[in-house]
């Protein structure tokens, strides 16, 4: 019985390590033979070893406040830090299921305020002269110009 204890703890050991070559050598250790068998073993074990750590997460209030805020890689920053040791894959996937747990804001209300304040700001063109005024200065100055070289150049 210790033996089989002390077996399952290497195996939670490995397994937390990442190490599948001595997940795999441990699984065929304790009876587990076919390769297929192996795996899906170990992919149980990984996965009930994810829910218990999953519920041993401590989550602080600044998660919560970066997913409301939208900022969803500070969430992750604050969960890794509150429990050191988790991966970047596990927090990951815990902050995903905590935004997909709260209220989505409406999409009404946030396009309604973005064109409120678009029609409260003040104009920032003002019309002075008329447009092509300097246009017809232009051409006016070239007939000059064009009357004066056929007059005294011609």
């Amino acid at each position: 019985m210790s033996n089989e204890q002390s077996l399952q703890t290497q195996l939670k050991d490995a397994i937390a390590r990442g190490d599948k070559s001595a997940v795999a050598a441990l699984m065929r250790q304790g009876g587990v033979s076919g390769l297929v068998q192996t795996l899906r073993a170990a992919q149980a074990a990984a996965a009930q070893q994810a829910t218990s750590t999953a519920s041993a997460l401590q989550v602080p209030a600044a998660v919560g406040n970066a997913l409301r805020q939208g900022n969803l890689i500070d969430a992750i920053k604050r969960l890794r830090e509150a429990n050191p040791g988790l991966s970047l894959k596990a927090a990951k996937d815990h902050v995903e299921a905590l935004a997909n747990t709260l209220p989505k804001p409406r999409a009404q209300d946030s396009a309604s305020s973005t064109f409120a304040h678009v029609h409260e700001r003040t104009p920032t063109v003002v019309m002075g002269e008329r447009p092509g005024a300097l246009r017809w200065m232009m051409v006016v100055l070239g007939l000059l110009a064009l009357a004066v070289w056929l007059a005294f150049g011609a």
